[in-house]
């Protein structure tokens, strides 16, 4: 890519007709953001990009899940800084073979997906992994990050238009916010867009309390009654 100027990079996302035109103008801005330390964790090079998206475009329904960042302090990812992904932890998971065992983040946002898209409230594992795959996913942060989400606002802030364009170009029928609304809210028309706020998988729920008779694991079973009061009550708000 020609060494644009930061604007002249921002003026360029427009036109950015896919994530991969689109992707190549982020990993560009990335490159050449001066004073990228406040948008940065410490330890992660300036040049780490992780790819986020389709989780498989050609099953891709309209449900977009959109979250903070990937830990990837704690990961060991490509070796190439800019062309690390964070695609094949789901579509590992999906696939068929493969021996990777289900997450709470995985089964809360299969949950959602099957609720959205067939008002399934009670999916099989089978259903579960299905609804995953006809969704798709962004990190507000695409740099990644540690344990702790500590650079996301300052990043989302800096990358606001990108994260606009993506999500654009992703044309989803629902956004299912993880713990980021207050971003989402500045770049999306939540008045005519279906946007829920709704916790981060990974949050604890402290002091909630939990059905003791539910066969399902509790902490799913407790968030995901709450998505669907929070989903239905926003489907009621937009009719």
């Amino acid at each position: 890519m020609k060494d644009y100027t930061w604007s002249e990079t921002l003026m360029k996302i427009e036109k950015a007709n896919s994530l991969d035109e689109l992707f190549a103008l982020w990993k560009h801005a990335h490159a050449i953001e001066e004073n990228y330390e406040a948008t940065t964790t410490a330890g992660l090079e300036k040049v780490s990009f992780i790819a986020d998206g389709y989780i498989f475009e050609e099953s891709y329904d309209g449900v977009l899940f959109v979250l903070k960042e990937v830990n990837q302090l704690g990961y060991s990812g490509a070796k190439d800084p800019s062309e690390r992904t964070h695609i094949t932890w789901y579509q590992e998971f999906l696939n068929k073979g493969k021996n990777v065992n289900q997450s709470k983040q995985h089964e809360k946002m299969g949950r959602m997906a099957c609720y959205i898209l067939d008002k399934n409230e009670s999916p099989s594992k089978e259903e579960i992994n299905a609804g995953l795959s006809r969704a798709a996913f962004i990190n507000l942060n695409k740099r990644g990050g540690d344990s702790v989400a500590k650079k996301v606002e300052p990043y989302a802030t800096k990358y606001r238009e990108f994260i606009k364009k993506q999500i654009s170009l992703l044309n989803p029928d629902v956004i299912v916010c993880l713990g980021t609304f207050e971003q989402v809210k500045r770049v999306v028309d939540t008045k005519d867009k279906r946007v829920i706020d709704m916790w981060h998988p990974a949050y604890r729920m402290p002091g909630l309390k939990r059905d003791p008779q539910c066969k399902m694991d509790k902490n799913v079973d407790l968030y995901m009654r709450e998505f669907i009061k929070r989903f239905e009550k926003l489907k009621t708000h937009l009719l």
